[in-house]
């Protein structure tokens, strides 16, 4: 719909000046804790000359753009980006790590100021830039951290650390692996993932062989299992959002404080996350390609891929199951449905056992017919584990007999567990500050609250099975986590209701854009951008805040 001049104008103002006052007022202790920094030359120098780095960039995009009225504010939003960033600098020891911070801020200069620009060149330069930047925020993350710096990442990395030292996969109850603690390792879950880990723990042991070096390569498959996620996701945003409002979920899903978190340690769950993607993706290309082979091949490889992570992903497995076949049924243009849908089926099946049925076999094999591994996990837990790690010594709220309110509210699942989907790090010990935790259970409830609009129902409606199959992911994510926790151990950790995290922002940006089609548009474009605004800063401060100075 045509927008007037005014309008437009006001919009734009009003957007970038919100933006720029809320975070300065966000970063100004950190710019007061650092103000010393103006006193050394080098720092001064090095900072100027990637501000001007970044403005170059920025005019650079500017040219051929339709609307200049407001490149003043996007050039000192840009200078803030770099005063908050460069801020971090004095807890940088190592020049790789200043480096890629570098390299970071001028990425993020080309993904701020690609906006200026007008048509696809404006797209390629966002798209590409932002993952470029995703990648390097997550590889600088992950050279950061300290060894352990990730729940039991001592007892994930021996994993890699076995097969890099032996050239062989370990028994999962392997005395130099199994832990003393709890009398089991993670060998005995699927350890495939493990694998790219240890490959390249060996050829960086060709240049050097420092605990930092092997940790570091270690841990780089985790990096690029997330990237990988923020190029499905942006697919998949372009798919179903349309362009204009895939930048914003492709924003909020590859910045959300706890995904960049599990993309810095050594862990499967970027894997798992990983698979989610693709399996997303490759659901909306088999139905966009009439369900060819090709496609229900890669179908099948994003499906093998996902049975080698954590089990707690594999209900993507089954939304893929159920997406797929009511969108094949329903499709008037393919014959013999039934004949049809079973050769798609087993060619799925087939390329999903040929990349993941490795893993179950090995563990039928090796661990007298138990394929999970879970049955013989629990039998070494109850054999070597100290007296009150012994599985059968195991706190439960089921055989404490807790009600499901005192679950929910006096053990704080609700609480404990939607902090820690937000951004809690470490061993679930470091925390954001409270007040971004209340904000934001205040955005998702008044987000969740109107998807029931009007405007947002249109929207909905022309996705249905699609967006369907997203709120059922969720609640069957929910679900299992709460059953988990209340059954088999009491663990309210983010990370076993990730996997919700792409449908959840998926159905919240739904909400968003219903928001905008209000009868003043310029109010909801308005509330949008302060929604957005507030969980990017609230990114900023959990990466180089809260993570930064708990590590430093």
């Amino acid at each position: 719909m045509y927008k007037s001049k005014r309008t437009k104008y006001i919009e734009n103002i009003f957007i970038y000046l919100i933006i720029f006052m809320v975070v300065l007022w966000l970063f100004k202790p950190a710019m007061l804790r650092y103000a010393y920094l103006l006193s050394h030359t080098k720092t001064v120098l090095f900072f100027a000359l990637t501000l001007i780095m970044g403005v170059i960039v920025h005019f650079y995009n500017s040219i051929g753009s339709e609307d200049r009225r407001i490149t003043l504010l996007k050039t000192l939003i840009l200078a803030l980006v770099h005063s908050a960033l460069y801020s971090v600098s004095m807890c940088l020891d190592t020049y790789i790590l200043k480096l890629l911070l570098g390299l970071l801020i001028l990425l993020a200069s080309f993904v701020i100021t690609s906006f200026t620009r007008a048509g696809e060149d404006r797209d390629f330069i966002f798209d590409w830039s932002f993952i470029a930047f995703c990648f390097v925020l997550y590889f600088w993350l992950s050279l950061f951290l300290p060894y352990d710096a990730g729940p039991d990442e001592y007892m994930r990395y021996d994993i890699p650390k076995f097969i890099y030292e032996h050239g062989t996969l370990p028994h999962g109850g392997d005395p130099e692996i199994r832990n003393v603690y709890w009398g089991f390792s993670y060998a005995f879950t699927p350890i495939a993932g493990y694998i790219p880990g240890a490959l390249l723990m060996r050829l960086v042991s060709l240049f050097s062989t420092s605990d930092y070096a092997l940790l570091s390569a270690a841990r780089f498959p985790s990096v690029l299992f997330s990237t990988g996620s923020v190029y499905f996701a942006y697919k998949i945003a372009k798919d179903i959002l349309g362009n204009k409002w895939s930048k914003l979920f492709i924003l909020l899903f590859a910045l959300w404080p706890e995904f960049i978190f599990i993309s810095s340690y050594v862990n499967l769950d970027a894997m798992g996350m990983f698979s989610i993607m693709w399996i997303l993706y490759a659901m909306l290309l088999a139905k966009k390609r009439k369900w060819s082979v090709k496609s229900c091949v890669f179908l099948g490889v994003g499906c093998g891929i996902c049975v080698m992570s954590y089990y707690n992903y594999y209900t993507v497995l089954l939304i893929a199951i159920i997406y797929s076949v009511c969108e094949l049924l329903s499709d008037k243009t393919i014959e013999n449905k039934k004949t049809f849908l079973a050769s798609r089926i087993a060619i799925v099946l087939f390329v999903a056992l040929i990349i993941g049925g490795w893993v179950f076999i090995r563990n039928y094999a090796i661990y007298d017919g138990d394929f999970l591994g879970l049955e013989t996990s629990r039998i070494y837990g109850e054999k070597y584990a100290m007296e009150q790690f012994k599985p059968s010594n195991r706190y439960t709220p089921a055989s404490q007999g807790v009600g499901w309110l005192s679950f929910f509210f006096q053990y704080e699942w609700i609480r404990h567990s939607a902090e820690s989907f937000i951004a809690t790090f470490g061993y679930m010990d470091i925390y954001l500050y409270d007040a971004f935790y209340i904000t934001t259970y205040i955005i998702a409830a008044l987000s969740t609250v109107y998807l029931l609009s009007k405007n947002t129902r249109v929207l909905l409606k022309q996705n249905s099975k699609w967006n369907i199959c997203m709120i059922l992911h969720i609640m069957i994510v929910l679900l299992l986590g709460i059953s988990y926790s209340y059954f088999f151990d009491f663990q309210p950790q983010g990370r076993y209701i990730l996997p919700m995290l792409p449908a959840m922002l998926m159905l919240f940006t739904y909400s968003w854009i219903g928001l905008t089609k209000i009868k003043k548009r310029w109010i909801g474009y308005a509330l949008v951008s302060i929604i957005g605004t507030f969980l990017l800063v609230q990114t900023y401060v959990s990466i180089f805040d809260v993570i930064l100075y708990s590590y430093a």
